[in-house]
């Protein structure tokens, strides 16, 4: 049993397991320990995680076409371990388009990631539109920041996006973070299939996990670390002492990113 092997201090092995919230190098407002590459694929392997979707900080900040090109370096050393988030700045809105088919073209990027709160930037103002058509366009899987409280990315701006991206893949990530925002993400995951959380956060309340699976099901519900600015092992704990059937957990732990991501 998954509980069983991480009491044990086991990788799980016999389990596929996808973080799909991760982050290449360094965010300057925060330190982080072991986050280079390398680092956390011994992590990783350490833990029994497979797969790990990264985005780069520098994307969601200053320079995303040099982030971009960092993390396909990243991901051509590791192409069995890692999954590209490509990011683009919503300030440069007529870039963004050719940026996306840049990096789709040439690295096979398979999924997207914005942050609303680095860039300072509405999740649904017109910066993003672009990103929101590609998406929707090529059914993409969008990893998206959210907090309950920050204007930009609080969880119910993301059912009007839903809405009129239908085809796009939308994880919105901490589940807005907050008791309330957790409530807030809930409600819109319930009202839009194309919407779902995960599970990434350094404050979830108890009893959050088995609330996500009760309200909105296991299947709507990805596990995320936020690796390496948080420690990935407790991330994954959470997880293995939810109060939730076996099936559900290794629905979380993998089985739902695979099914998004078609691998």
């Amino acid at each position: 049993m998954i509980l069983d092997q991480v009491k044990s201090a086991l990788p799980l092995g016999d389990v596929p397991v996808i973080d799909c919230h991760g982050h290449l190098g360094r965010w300057q407002l925060v330190h982080m320990a072991k986050n280079r590459v390398e680092e956390m694929i011994e992590t990783m392997d350490r833990l029994g995680i497979d797969t790990l979707c990264l985005s780069p900080f520098l994307g969601c900040f200053c320079d995303f076409q040099r982030g971009n090109d960092l993390l396909a370096d990243a991901v051509r050393r590791y192409p069995d371990r890692l999954i590209g988030q490509m990011t683009v700045n919503p300030h440069y809105a007529d870039q963004v388009r050719a940026e996306l088919e840049r990096c789709e073209h040439e690295y096979g990027a398979r999924m997207l990631k914005i942050h609303p709160f680095c860039h300072e930037y509405p999740a649904n103002g017109e910066g993003y539109r672009a990103l929101w058509e590609y998406a929707h366009e090529k059914e993409k899987v969008v990893l998206t920041h959210t907090w309950e409280s920050d204007k930009n990315c609080g969880p119910g701006l993301f059912g009007e996006i839903a809405a009129k991206y239908p085809k796009a893949k939308i994880i919105l990530a901490h589940a807005a973070g907050t008791q309330e925002g957790c409530r807030q993400t809930i409600e819109v995951v319930r009202a839009h299939d194309n919407l779902f959380l995960d599970t990434a956060t350094s404050h979830l309340h108890v009893g959050m996990i088995e609330r996500f699976v009760r309200e909105v099901g296991a299947d709507r519900v990805l596990f995320g670390s936020d690796i390496p600015l948080l420690e990935p092992a407790a991330q994954l704990g959470r997880i293995a002492y939810a109060k939730i059937t076996e099936i559900e957990k290794e629905m979380i732990l993998g089985l739902n990113a695979k099914r998004l991501l078609g691998i």
